[in-house]
């Protein structure tokens, strides 16, 4: 469901679908007839900011499926998806759900990689550099853990990280500020998936929550929840992005717990733990 604001977003642009457009969810998407995926839930007349906010499924399928795969990918890969982000460290490209990776695609596959299923395979940094071009306003820059290289006292830099434009200008203003508000619902909202873990914390946050369903080897039984998040804050004035991953972790309040402490060492760091 991380993938919900990038197809919203990228859907926005596009024109497809508009801030006041309405779309309702019957609960299964019955658009064919051999294939009817479902929702959690039944959303009458929700706009793009109600589906993020609740993490509508079938809302995304149909913007999806009218956006097409290959619109899809190339703004994956703007937003630093399926591309390699920079880091001074091996790294994964990835995988970008598609007819590249999957030759007999049908229109079943792309109305699940709009929900960020199928064959699509995201590392959790491309994940945070996903969250940062939104909260930059649609400018993103390439990806470092350096930061500068001193000489041994530490007191001469050597080397500085100077930021690098890769992408800029992907969204109009108006687009971003659309699903950047309904990333913000999905926290203040009290039917946002995000307001149980972040509805009272005190750094303003926009979010959105995923959950990955998996099966046990060689069954039909369902195996412990794989769990994502992308997150940035302050809302209002963005100094932090995170991606988080959780391999069978379970619930989403466990990625939330995690991102909470990422950002209490960041903004509040005289609050961690001393290491001996």
């Amino acid at each position: 469901s991380i993938f919900k604001p990038l197809v919203g977003t990228a859907g926005l642009q596009e024109g497809l679908i508009t801030p006041s457009y309405t779309y309702t969810c019957n609960h299964v998407y019955t658009f064919y007839e051999d294939y009817q995926p479902t929702c959690l839930g039944w959303h009458p007349n929700f706009t793009v900011m109600d589906a993020l906010r609740v993490s509508c499924n079938i809302f995304f399928y149909d913007t999806g499926y009218n956006l097409g795969i290959d619109n899809m990918n190339l703004y994956q890969r703007k937003l630093g998806l399926g591309e390699l982000t920079g880091v001074e460290i091996y790294e994964s490209d990835g995988t970008l759900a598609g007819p590249d990776e999957k030759e007999d695609w049908y229109g079943g596959d792309t109305i699940m990689a709009a929900i960020g299923q199928s064959d699509n395979l995201i590392t959790p940094v491309q994940l945070a550099t996903y969250a940062a071009t939104i909260a930059n306003n649609g400018t993103r820059l390439r990806t470092h853990v350096v930061d500068k290289i001193t000489d041994y006292s530490r007191q001469t830099v050597l080397e500085e990280t100077k930021p690098e434009v890769v992408e800029e200008n992907i969204f109009d203003q108006e687009v971003l500020e659309t699903v950047k508000g309904a990333m913000r619902n999905v926290v203040t909202s009290p039917s946002g998936t995000g307001y149980y873990s972040y509805g009272s914390y005190e750094i303003p946050i926009a979010a959105k929550t995923g959950t990955a369903q998996t099966y046990l080897p060689n069954s039909n039984e369902y195996d412990v929840d794989n769990i994502t998040l992308i997150a940035y804050a302050p809302y209002d004035d963005p100094q932090i992005a995170i991606g988080i991953i959780m391999e069978h972790g379970g619930k989403s309040v466990y990625a939330a717990n995690v991102a909470k402490a990422i950002m209490d060492g960041y903004f509040h760091p005289e609050t961690m733990p001393e290491v001996e």
